[in-house]
């Protein structure tokens, strides 16, 4: 890869580039996250829902 030179301006701008792709990186990975743990307390709920109606439906 070749040494680019960068302006001050050209530089500064390239930072916040850098900052903005972070940025989005790291709030997706956390929507993600968030996601998935709603996948599993709803998974867990539905769980427990059936063991209670099959509970139920035994008695």
């Amino acid at each position: 890869m070749s040494e680019i030179e960068y302006t001050t301006d050209e530089q500064i701008e390239a930072m916040r580039d850098e900052l903005r792709k972070a940025r989005l990186k790291s709030e997706t990975s956390a929507l993600i996250d968030k996601k998935n743990k709603i996948k599993k307390i709803i998974f867990f709920s539905a769980v427990i829902i059936l063991v209670i109606i099959a509970v139920i439906i035994i008695r």
